[in-house]
């Protein structure tokens, strides 16, 4: 009867504990993750040391801390406590994993020592509650703590946010549109602070200095096109604040702005599905684009760079370029881009030539504000 008290006991500390560390693992070191980001974006330690991060600044880019050495700290003193492992055993089991991170580069040295570092931190403070109350406060220990580091997360990217704007925007007609994109609801700036722990393909932050690195390279690569340039035209929002930019570099070319809607009809299809014998009603969504802000001046036979901060499926940029083209007569429209989503992107959509530079799939937040 002692014995299956105990072996009960066990199974149930050892519940606790995976607990624990998925919530660890799966929350709480990618919070950490976003928050290095946020403070420091453009420290090349935070980033992992593999090839293919060189250029990549999306979150699955993110190494400090490292999120194995850190559970595995934790977990061990766990083990620990419950007399499954000794001390030797847990320092070997440590050193190995993060060895293992550092020859695998996968981590740095010091993302590792890090990690080992909070994993201590955690860990003393699990045992402690654990001595003082019970092993299944655990868990609830753990989401307090995710809880807080998500509300940490959000006022660092908060004040990102807010730092001051370049003086290269000079159009005042921006002006309201960042000011209401940095305005939100503090829980729609909840919202999209958490989305690269959805999405690994995203980036947390995107700054005003990065950004304009960025757009350095990729002037660099439009000019080396040898594609001739009259008119900037930027897609509002984003676009034009990029367009903004690009002024500043091509102060002799004119800039103009463009801005479309989309609306979205739904109508109900009636088909026959014959396999089951009865109709069924399927909902079908219709988009249609209609221009907003429009260009007033004569821009025929001009050769057009339309640019727009993000490309997802390609669509308001295809009827820009079609818009430009067709009524306004440009005689060429070379359509550009900071981000590619290649994972929606039409290709029977017409946007070549197409010039675009992308170090991450997609930006959750830009310089300028939420919502975009």
């Amino acid at each position: 009867m002692k014995y299956l008290i105990e072996m009960k006991s066990l199974y149930y500390n050892g519940f606790i504990i995976t607990i624990v560390f998925l919530l660890h693992f799966m929350t709480i070191n990618p919070l950490q993750k976003c928050i290095a980001f946020g403070l420091a974006d453009e420290n090349p330690s935070i980033k992992r040391p593999e090839s293919k991060c060189l250029d990549n600044n999306s979150f699955e880019c993110i190494g400090m801390p490292s999120g194995h050495s850190e559970t595995v700290v934790i977990v061990s003193l766990l083990l620990l406590k419950l007399k499954i492992l000794n001390i030797q055993s847990c320092i070997l089991i440590i050193a190995i994993i993060g060895l293992e991170r550092v020859f695998s580069k996968r981590h740095t040295i010091q993302q590792v020592i890090a990690g080992w570092t909070i994993g201590l931190l955690f860990g003393m403070i699990y045992l402690y509650a654990w001595k003082k109350y019970s092993v299944t406060v655990l868990p609830f220990i753990s989401i307090v703590f995710a809880f807080i580091l998500s509300l940490s997360l959000t006022s660092i990217i908060e004040k990102r946010v807010q730092e001051p704007i370049p003086a290269w925007i000079k159009d005042p007609s921006l002006l309201p549109i960042i000011e209401k994109k940095q305005n939100v609801s503090y829980w729609m700036k909840y919202v999209y602070s958490m989305l690269p722990l959805v999405s690994h393909s995203y980036t947390p932050f995107y700054s005003w200095s990065r950004l304009e690195n960025t757009l350095d390279i990729l002037l660099d690569k439009i000019k080396s096109s040898k594609s001739k340039i009259d008119i900037i035209v930027g897609i509002k929002s984003g676009g034009a604040i990029v367009a903004s930019y690009i002024h500043t570099k091509m102060p002799d070319k004119k800039v103009y702005f463009f801005k479309s809607k989309s609306s979205k009809k739904t109508n109900n299809s009636m088909i026959d599905v014959v396999t089951s014998g009865y109709e069924s009603y399927v909902k079908r969504e219709e988009h249609t684009l209609t221009v907003v802000e429009g260009i007033t001046d004569d821009i025929s036979n001009k050769n057009i760079l339309l640019i727009d901060e993000t490309i997802d499926t390609g669509q308001t940029m295809a009827f820009a370029k079609e818009y430009l083209e067709k009524e306004k007569g440009a005689a060429s429209v070379l359509c550009a881009t900071l981000f590619l989503n290649k994972k929606f992107l039409k290709p029977s959509l017409n946007l070549e030539p197409l010039i675009y530079y992308s170090d991450t799939e997609h930006v959750t937040i830009f310089p300028w504000g939420y919502d975009n």
